[in-house]
């Protein structure tokens, strides 16, 4: 089953309640699912349910299992979202200074990224 839960804000409610969007986790969970699994004979128990999903749907099958325990046999998360920012992208928001260059003890390095837009305007020169 695939749930598509545009809102007012975007065109994704990430599977969760928040306090912006309302109980959109619980309305899965709780009444479209057992819908769905009625409707088309499913099992309807955890134990015969996974999760999966791939970027925004990866952070969302990992946001089910850790949510919903119980209602999943097991989530299989692809090249999700950003979990937390740790590793966003390659900057650490928490920790480094800055996100564009790598202070190290004798020079100052630009990150990755910000190397190749570097060179594009370089070659663009």
């Amino acid at each position: 089953m695939e749930v598509q839960h545009a809102n007012l804000y975007y065109d994704d409610s990430y599977a969760i309640n928040s306090a912006n969007l309302g109980p959109y986790g619980d309305a899965i969970m709780d009444e479209l699912l057992p819908y769905v699994e009625q409707k088309f004979r499913g099992i309807g128990e955890g134990w015969a349910r996974f999760t999966y999903g791939g970027s925004t749907g990866g952070w969302e099958a990992f946001a089910a299992q850790v949510f919903y325990p119980d209602a999943f046999n097991g989530a299989w998360v692809s090249y999700p979202d950003p979990i937390d920012f740790r590793a966003y992208t390659l900057v650490n928001i928490y920790e480094d200074e800055n996100a564009y260059w790598v202070k190290g003890p004798w020079k100052t390095t630009p990150r990755r990224r910000q190397a190749r837009l570097q060179e594009r305007s370089h070659s663009n020169a």
